[in-house]
């Protein structure tokens, strides 16, 4: 029987932070690029949260009127 690929998803956000934690490390400069990367991404995804949940209560509104 076949491992499904999904085991390997899994892995893979694990590795990935311990190499960052190691260029952290190495370089301490990178962790406030990081930090300013998370910052944007956190941002835009409040805003494109927040779009939709406009739309959802629009939708909710209009099928109660």
């Amino acid at each position: 029987m076949e491992k499904p690929f999904s085991g390997f998803m899994m892995v893979f956000p694990g590795i990935f932070l311990i190499v960052l934690g190691v260029v952290v490390l190495i370089e301490p400069r990178t962790l406030v690029w990081l930090m300013a990367a998370v910052l944007v991404v956190m941002g835009v995804a409040m805003l494109m949260i927040g779009r939709v949940m406009r739309k959802f209560g629009a939708r909710i509104q209009s099928t109660h009127e």
